[in-house]
């Protein structure tokens, strides 16, 4: 299987030969929004007639498609990641006090709750292994304010069955690329 580059999308993944295996790591990644209530879908007059958009633009969406590599360097899998496309602009550069999302917060382990649980492992000699919390951003909840409208990715945009217009996701929890997601997660881990 050959290496999908990270600028890639659906619509360019569902020429290629391994076509499937892309599709299902997309698949995958919209039904974590589902299970996890990411969205509420609307179409633009709706959200309009709600009250959402006034001040707000709408921040597009982009999946994101990576291959996984094992230690060897051999495929491991294909990994699809919906993440919010350039937000400047999007936000404002100042929230309330002390919520500036002109700065981005990145949540760093404690130095000194990192050594004493190090030491607690040595000396129960229990053994300690990293992991990845696979929807991290996706179980943090939205501030009213950071409620923003989304246009999802091309290639995955979703239509109103009775109108056909496009849908678009209001969101109720945090995205990657969100200035705000690794604050609000670190808050509610």
């Amino acid at each position: 299987c050959s290496i999908l580059s990270h600028s890639a999308n659906m619509v360019a993944a569902r020429k290629r030969p391994d076509a499937a295996m892309w599709e299902e790591a997309r698949r995958k990644e919209e039904q974590s929004f589902e299970d996890n209530d990411v969205f509420d879908m609307h179409t633009l007059p709706e959200l309009h007639q709600m009250g959402v958009m006034p001040g707000k633009k709408v921040a597009p969406m982009r999946m994101l498609l990576t291959s996984k590599v094992k230690a060897d360097g051999t495929f491991d899998k294909a990994k699809a990641r919906g993440v919010l496309q350039g937000h400047t602009g999007h936000f404002p550069k100042h929230g309330p006090v002390g919520r500036g999302w002109a700065v981005v917060f990145t949540p760093t382990p404690n130095v000194v709750e990192t050594r004493l649980f190090n030491a607690l492992a040595v000396g129960e000699n229990m053994s300690r292994f990293a992991f990845d919390v696979n929807v991290a951003f996706l179980n943090a909840e939205s501030t009213e304010e950071e409620r923003i409208p989304v246009r999802m990715p091309e290639g995955c945009r979703k239509y109103c069955p009775k109108t056909g217009q496009e849908l678009y996701g209001l969101l109720k929890k945090n995205l990657y690329g969100s200035p705000l997601a690794p604050k609000n997660w670190a808050k509610c881990r």
